[in-house]
């Protein structure tokens, strides 16, 4: 079928005005084919014609129509949409379908139900889905619809993580730090938060800086340590920001930088960080922040109750 697309998608690349010919080099019966030509006409800003041409891949259990389908209509189509698409094996429907069951993101195309929800995750998670790898195991670690077991966790868990799955790695992390369903181990948390963080997550990426700090897995480092805790604090972790404006305040782990506190502990503020607001009003007021620093701070715009600077 691949290669049957070929001149369909030459055609598309030469000449816009050839679209109409389209027809003539698809198998009109293939959903696949059909599916195709919903993309390609997409691309070719032809919306009729795409949207023609979804409807039909719908119409004959194409999946992925089902599915795009299922994003452009009410609640009550998308449902008998996805739930469609579930049952004809669709990893993403079936996933979708879990997560409504659990009411995730306060959906409410169905009622909550934990045993429906591990039921279609199962079902997605056993085609190798490694969202649904993820949320299968943290149901079986609280016992959410199925009963609870470490073990099984774990191995639901392992599976996503090994998918290179960020979010699963932390969690695995966590799980080794903790002993919680395998042999508490510093250096394998470690690894699974290195991993994690170089994947981009920040939760593993502040973690690293805390290990790091610590010498927990790893050889204590200060400058490692600080590299990580800057990174995830760029990249606007909370408690990153907090940490590494309290570093650069009081010169530990890093050289002292007054006026750089400041501005990570205002960002940190900027959250919700109690400790963080309490040390920048303390740094405010010290006399010790160049003009400038304190220019960007805005001195007026405090609370009238608690006199703290707001952001």
């Amino acid at each position: 079928m691949e290669n049957d697309m070929e001149p369909v998608d030459e055609a598309l690349n030469t000449n816009d005005d050839n679209l109409a010919t389209l027809l003539d080099k698809t198998d009109q019966a293939n959903a696949e084919d059909m599916f195709e030509l919903f993309i390609q006409y997409w691309h070719a800003d032809d919306a009729a014609e795409a949207d023609k041409w979804l409807h039909k891949a719908a119409e004959l259990g194409h999946c992925g129509a089902l599915m795009q389908l299922s994003a452009r209509t009410d609640s009550d189509n998308r449902l008998a949409l996805v739930l469609k698409a579930a049952e004809l094996g669709c990893d993403q429907a079936q996933y979708d379908l879990g997560l409504w069951y659990l009411h995730y993101m306060d959906s409410g195309y169905v009622p909550k139900d934990y045993m429906q929800a591990a039921f279609w995750l199962t079902k997605a998670a056993e085609q190798g889905n490694m969202d649904a790898q993820l949320k299968l195991g943290k149901m079986y670690l609280e016992g959410q619809g199925v009963p609870q077991d470490d073990d099984v966790a774990v191995a639901w868990i392992r599976k996503s993580a090994e998918q290179d799955h960020e979010w699963a790695l932390c969690q695995l992390g966590w799980m080794y730090l903790e002993g919680q369903g395998v042999p508490q181990s510093d250096k394998e948390a470690a690894a699974c938060f290195l991993k994690a963080a170089e994947l981009g997550d920040f939760d593993a990426t502040y973690q690293m800086g805390m290990m790091y700090l610590e010498g927990l897995g790893v050889p204590q480092d200060d400058e490692q340590a600080c590299y990580w805790i800057r990174k995830a604090a760029e990249m606007g972790d909370r408690e990153a920001q907090a940490l590494l404006g309290e570093m650069l305040e009081l010169g530990q782990v890093t050289p002292r930088n007054p006026d750089e506190a400041a501005e990570w502990l205002g960002m940190a503020a900027d959250w919700g960080d109690e400790d963080a607001q309490i040390r920048l009003d303390r740094l405010m007021r010290s006399g010790v922040l160049d003009p400038r620093t304190r220019d960007r701070i805005d001195l007026l715009d405090r609370d009238p109750v608690s006199r703290r600077i707001l952001h």
